[in-house]
């Protein structure tokens, strides 16, 4: 019988829902990935055999945190969701050893039946929660400055971005480009003073922290995450925290593997800003293994730039309920604020989906659940209806 080889992109799979094995088993676990990677190499091309061998060096070096981890307070558990058929057969193969131990692999009727996930948003919409996201434009967008806004608010308990007030958070922000001058006048434009307590604001100023890409960055970045129990981490900017070259897709590859995964093991978001490159329809400045490793992508695009009206535009993204792009203003009274308005852009077939919706009286406000068909466009339906109310016409409340 001819050895069956598995995917690659089946293994990165399975490397990937390796964050969330619990402790006592992953040795196991990785055993059976280590066995995969080595069946997948036999035979390979070259580069098939170097992207493997990568896989490899990621789940040791995982594996590794793992056990560095295994004392630590831990973040609430999650659950799986969005298991695709490939990353189910890869968990099935682990079933065995698994099983000895009293864990058990997906029971599919209890599977389909559990509630739907919620769009969650740490800064809404900008960062989701948990989640790591990419924003980029091109020089003098104002990405800093919207960051800033966001994260400062965040932290001090202010409207998130022209939204609701949230619960105060404790946010990492590492800025690499901007001098102490730059950053008060940035603050008091925002309509911050000394009287202000950003004591959850966490700011590291052109520090000697060491670059991400490498196992001391990633080790410091963990122990600035776990004294602070930051939420959120933005890095300001991303060509500035690695010492890898740009176009180079192995700098991004060790980011993740040194630091983004140990961010996504302790539940903290990450806002990385980047500078588009020199054709701005190609994206993000730099190798396209960029967008790899992030949950999301925003571009910031200039509607008109005398109004100060803005759009961020999602390019790339794993999450359905994250809409293909959210207008905002920024004012500048009484203070810079930045202001997201909802409106511009819907999902094909949002329309239809709104009609239906009408038809079978769901709320305006109910969530999503299975049985809507696809979940970027229901909730994009569910945005429309709820502007038509805004505009007066008569909705499902």
């Amino acid at each position: 019988m001819d050895t069956v080889h598995p995917e690659p992109d089946s293994i990165l799979r399975a490397i990937n829902q390796f964050a969330y094995v619990p402790f006592g088993v992953a040795e196991d676990v990785a055993e059976h990935i280590r066995s995969a990677i080595f069946v997948a190499m036999s035979g390979a091309d070259e580069e098939t055999q170097a992207t493997l061998d990568h896989y490899l060096e990621s789940l040791e070096e995982m594996l590794r945190i793992k056990d560095d981890l295994k004392d630590a307070p831990t973040a609430p558990p999650r659950q799986l969701v969005n298991v695709d058929p490939e990353t189910a057969a890869a968990w099935d193969e682990m079933h065995d050893p698994l099983r000895q131990r009293g864990i058990n692999q997906i029971r599919w009727a209890e599977f389909w039946n559990r509630p739907a996930p919620a769009d969650e948003w740490l800064i809404k919409p900008l960062v989701p929660l948990g989640r790591q996201v990419a924003l980029w434009s091109p020089a003098k967008m104002g990405k800093s400055l919207l960051a800033l806004d966001a994260a400062a608010a965040l932290a001090t308990g202010k409207p998130l971005l022209g939204g609701p007030v949230v619960p105060k958070a404790s946010v990492v922000y590492i800025d690499q480009e901007m001098t102490p001058d730059d950053l008060q006048e940035r603050l008091e434009d925002l309509g911050y003073d000394e009287d202000t307590d950003l004591s959850n604001l966490h700011y590291y100023q052109l520090q000697g922290i060491p670059v991400l890409d490498t196992l001391e960055g990633g080790e410091v970045l963990e122990a600035i995450v776990r004294g602070t129990k930051a939420h959120l981490v933005v890095l300001d900017t991303m060509a500035r925290v690695v010492a890898g070259e740009e176009n180079i897709a192995d700098t991004y590859r060790n980011f993740y593997k040194y630091a983004g995964w140990r961010l996504k093991a302790l539940g903290c978001s990450l806002l990385r800003l980047d500078h588009a490159g020199k054709d701005t329809a190609a994206g993000q400045r730099g190798s396209s293994a960029k967008v790899d490793d992030v949950d999301v992508v925003f571009q910031i695009s200039a509607i008109n730039k005398q109004d100060g009206t803005y759009v961020l535009r999602r390019t790339h993204s794993r999450i359905a309920w994250v809409e293909e792009s959210y207008p905002f203003t920024r004012h500048i009274k009484p203070t810079l604020w930045h202001e997201v308005t909802e409106g511009l852009g819907y999902a094909a077939g949002t329309k239809t989906m709104a009609d239906e919706l009408d038809h079978q009286k769901v709320p305006i406000d109910a969530p999503y659940k299975r049985g809507y068909g696809r979940r970027q466009v229901f909730y994009s339906a569910q945005r429309f209806r709820r502007e038509q109310v805004g505009d007066g016409h008569s909705q499902t409340s």
